[in-house]
């Protein structure tokens, strides 16, 4: 999964995620913005929550 600035147009960030594709509204920020919530689906439409913490934090910026 990619991450983007507000209004930008190429990706500052990667995060890997367990699932095969982001379900549809899928994804929510944490009230403080610290953790990532992402819902994620497998090739059977089976539904995974998963956490990323602090998703911007530590991460290499992609070229």
């Amino acid at each position: 999964m990619r991450i983007y600035q507000v209004g930008g147009a190429k990706p500052v960030k990667a995060v890997d995620v367990r699932g095969d594709a982001v379900a549809a509204r899928g994804l929510a920020w944490s009230a403080e913005n610290e953790s990532l919530f992402v819902v994620t689906v497998d090739g059977e439409d089976v539904p995974t929550l998963e956490c990323v913490k602090h998703p911007t934090f530590d991460l290499p910026l992609l070229p």
